[in-house]
């Protein structure tokens, strides 16, 4: 049986106990297989995960894609398809603004155009920018495109999931080219919060 450490944390013993936390949500599956030892599952999002040598780094470095809503997941997978386009290995947050920008029906798209963002204009606006952001260990995602991911994902209490609307949010706080091209564009993180607001719409509010 598990119990309960000094402080109020949660002390795991047994493997029984660790299937039991996950059955309950209180523990996620990527974290329970890093606790049994196991490798990070390959999916459609393995080639955004920070990676050295060709292999998946350790466990702490792992971006929670599991934790992200469909949306998205699409919207990131759309950011690494931008990457690879664009004749880059690696995709960063700008791709990502993009991405964001383009996703037909989300509320984050939808507020990026209220606010004079759309998909044209950050393009544009991207046009005249340098593409230097590095990616983590030579590999993988750029550090700030995994900043951003890690932003958004601080952004939602367990085990709810991370939408869209935590993504943009996380672009505009972020120090990365999609900040900047946000910025450029005129779009604060206080006014893109206050929009998302008002279209008043989590992930699976969102119109279709």
């Amino acid at each position: 049986m598990a119990d309960t450490e000094p402080g109020g944390r949660l002390r795991i013993t047994t493997t029984a106990e660790l299937l039991k936390a996950v059955e309950l949500g209180i523990v996620d599956r990527t974290e329970a297989r890093s606790l049994l030892g196991f490798g990070v599952k390959r999916g459609r999002l393995a080639r955004v995960q920070p990676r050295e040598g060709g292999r998946f780094v350790k466990a702490d470095l792992v971006l929670p894609f599991n934790r992200f809503s469909s949306r998205a997941q699409e919207a990131m997978m759309q950011a690494q398809e931008l990457a690879k386009t664009d004749g880059r290995g690696h995709p960063d947050s700008a791709d990502l603004l993009l991405a964001v920008a383009g996703l037909a029906g989300s509320a984050a798209g939808l507020a990026l155009r209220a606010l004079g963002a759309d998909e044209e204009r950050v393009r544009s606006t991207l046009a005249g920018m340098e593409r230097s952001e590095a990616p983590v260990e030579g590999l993988g995602p750029s550090a700030q495109l995994k900043q951003v991911v890690e932003t958004a994902f601080h952004g939602v209490d367990y085990p709810g999931q991370v939408g869209t609307r935590q993504v943009v949010l996380a672009l505009a706080a972020s120090e990365g080219l999609g900040g900047a091209a946000l910025a450029r564009l005129g779009v604060t993180e206080a006014a893109l919060r206050a929009e998302l607001d008002r279209v008043a719409a989590d992930e699976d509010g969102e119109p279709a």
